[in-house]
């Protein structure tokens, strides 16, 4: 997984092969910002979640996520935690009891929706990564993408390939890309 700047600065995600190295744009960052994720029924998934959790504290980066203790989100989370990472969540109230709210984070941040939530994990982000998931995950990553398209940031953002799942994405977003250029 690599990442690359288009022709005016906007972050061209390039989708490799899971597993791979991490981007190294993403060596500064002191936190990334996770989107929700589903765990599904392939224990890969959860494998890469713990893997990349435990990256995440590696480098001493600050996982800035939803805040649960369920999902690929909780593997992210927990893994980050168990290598001694800092690991911050952002839970609206209501969704509190709903999400299992996590409880052994480093924060908690409780929240008064989803709009309250998504503000303070962007502004708390200085990358953003999405792993498989489910329409929640798209419609996050995209708004960071159309965020840095806007200028609103200029924060990297990638998606991690975990078992081709974005490939069909991909072919679909270059040829969008190459038609707006």
């Amino acid at each position: 997984m690599a990442l690359f700047h288009g022709p005016s600065g906007y972050c061209i995600p390039y989708i490799g092969p899971p597993g791979g190295p991490f981007p190294e744009v993403w060596n500064d960052p002191e936190r990334l910002r996770f989107h929700r994720l589903q765990p599904g029924n392939d224990p890969t998934y959860e494998a890469s979640a713990r893997r990349l959790g435990a990256e995440i504290a590696r480098r001493g980066w600050t996982l800035v996520y939803g805040g649960a203790t369920v999902g690929l989100m909780g593997c992210v989370a927990d893994a980050a935690l168990e290598a001694g990472g800092r690991v911050i969540g952002v839970l609206p109230r209501a969704l509190a009891d709903l999400e299992i709210a996590h409880p052994g984070l480093t924060e908690l941040q409780l929240v008064e929706g989803m709009h309250a939530r998504k503000s303070a994990l962007a502004a708390a982000a200085d990358a953003f990564i999405a792993m498989p998931g489910g329409l929640g995950t798209l419609e996050e990553i995209f708004e960071a993408w159309t965020w840095t398209q806007l200028g609103i940031h200029r924060h990297p953002l990638g998606f991690l390939n975990v078992e081709g799942y974005y490939d069909g994405y991909s072919r679909s977003w270059t040829r969008a890309w190459r038609r707006a250029s």
